[in-house]
């Protein structure tokens, strides 16, 4: 299991939520496991949010979380 990924992580609900089929890191880290273009997709996206500053980070931390749940009607939430 990678570890890696810290400010993805950093996205990611408390246990019970993220256990939730619509959650966007249900299965996450078997997912990652299985799926080597996934694993590759998520490390090009957490190297462009390293270069966010700790301001820049928090602020779309707090935006970025209201999407991360799939709506049963429409899809993901946009």
């Amino acid at each position: 299991m990678d570890r890696a990924l810290k400010r993805i992580r950093e996205l990611m609900p408390k246990r019970r939520t993220a256990a939730k089929p619509d959650s966007f890191f249900y299965k996450f880290e078997s997912g990652l496991e299985a799926d080597p273009a996934r694993q590759k997709l998520l490390n090009d996206i957490e190297t462009d949010l390293a270069c966010l500053d700790d301001v820049a980070w928090a602020a779309l931390k707090a935006q970025a979380t209201k999407y991360l749940v799939c709506n049963r009607i429409n899809g993901w939430v946009t």
